[in-house]
């Protein structure tokens, strides 16, 4: 029988993210292990700060092969353990000497400007939390899509100080900044936390959600976002299959090799759509209720002549008027419809992919791959493999 390893697990359980990863490397450990975990309880008990140290000489005592956990504020004295390290960042970019569970955040931030661009907005705002890399590199993405479809950013400069006494005139900045903001307008949050801020925000600003400010946030932790009222959208990242790759890493460190690539890069994947993006901010009526059909019928098989109808324009008077306000064709618009449906069956579902291809409207498989390519990047069995553990 293979060793059976002894791993030190310091990720708690508050997030979705966090918990994502913590599936992955249980998906691991069940397929190439077993490995015993370990997960000592005053590295997340407020009231048990004072034990750490400890904790820490029990962890010694324990005999581990490696530690997997996200940082926090005991980060040096857990490097100084000496043993192989894999870590998901927060504060540092970089952890000398560990592997590393990093967020592609500029394609977070890309993804959900994309999504607020598809609805149709003039402009764009982007709140989040500067004193952290991830929120500065997540608004870079967001900033840097949105000034190639040629529109401005305005940034919510967040105060300084941390103290927990500053919320009430934190939350009176927040007001006054949405406030100032033209409407309606789209905003991106860098995590749902933050989002929650907004929504707070907004709701003793006495401005609507998303009739005035649409809000998409970070990570989809599920729980908050659905919590929220209106509920939040937020772009979901690939927790699971980070953990089980960081579970991977792990393994092989442990076994004396050093892999040339030491990062585990996390993904965005799509942008789960919920209330408070809900709204299509369109000034044209005709090109306003031609999105409302494709999004209604877009896997139903129709055609550009279909969504014509529905509008009183020739065929060539709506293209124009699409190609003006969303720089797409009609056409186009059917296509990221099906795709977007697509994605979703493909990440929340195990239908086949010739199954999938039938339920947004596709006679062939060929065909669909070659449009889910265009317009993903990847393949659908790519995407997949991408947004979840092997089983």
């Amino acid at each position: 029988m293979p060793e059976l390893r002894r791993v030190i697990v310091l990720i708690e359980t508050s997030r979705g993210y966090d918990r994502a990863l913590l599936r992955g490397v249980a998906e691991y450990s069940r397929l190439y292990g077993p490995w015993n975990f370990y997960r000592p309880r005053a590295f997340y008990l407020e009231l048990a700060r004072r034990d750490r140290r400890r904790e820490l000489a029990r962890l010694r005592a324990w005999g581990a092969d490696g530690i997997i956990m996200r940082e926090n504020e005991d980060m040096d004295a857990v490097i100084g353990l000496g043993l192989p390290m894999v870590a998901s960042t927060y504060d540092r970019e970089r952890i000398p000497g560990a592997g590393e569970i990093y967020v592609d955040n500029h394609a977070v931030g890309r993804m959900g400007a994309e999504h607020l661009l598809e609805r149709g907005f003039r402009h764009y705002a982007y709140c989040g939390l500067d004193r952290f890399f991830w929120s500065r590199e997540r608004g870079e993405g967001f900033a840097a899509r949105l000034h190639e479809a040629g529109f401005a950013v305005d940034g919510y400069a967040c105060p300084v100080s941390r103290t927990g006494g500053l919320w009430d005139d934190e939350q009176s900045r927040l007001r006054g900044w949405l406030r100032s903001l033209p409407k309606p307008v789209g905003v991106m949050a860098s995590i749902d936390e933050r989002s929650l801020h907004v929504v707070e925000a907004c709701r003793s600003a006495g401005l609507r959600i998303p009739e005035e400010v649409a809000l998409v946030g970070g990570d989809n932790d599920a729980a908050l976002c659905d919590l929220s009222n209106p509920p939040l959208s937020s772009v979901a990242v690939s927790g699971e299959r980070a953990g089980y790759e960081a579970a991977a890493l792990l393994d092989r460190m442990m076994a004396g090799e050093t892999p040339p690539d030491t990062r585990v890069v996390v993904r965005p994947t799509r942008v789960v759509t919920r209330r408070s993006t809900d709204i299509l901010a369109i000034e044209d009526p005709a090109v306003a209720r031609a999105l409302h059909f494709i999004h209604a019928h877009g896997c139903d098989g129709i055609q550009v002549d279909d969504v014509v109808k529905q509008v009183p324009l020739s065929r060539r008077s709506l293209q124009e008027r699409f190609r003006e306000v969303l720089k797409r064709s009609i056409h186009d618009e059917i296509i990221r419809a099906r795709m977007g449906r697509a994605a979703r069956l493909l990440e929340e579902t195990s239908l086949p992919i010739s199954r999938i291809a039938m339920e947004v409207g596709y006679s062939e498989t060929g065909n669909f791959s070659r449009g889910f390519r265009e317009v993903l990047g990847v393949s659908p069995r790519a995407y997949r493999e991408s947004t979840r553990a092997p089983a």
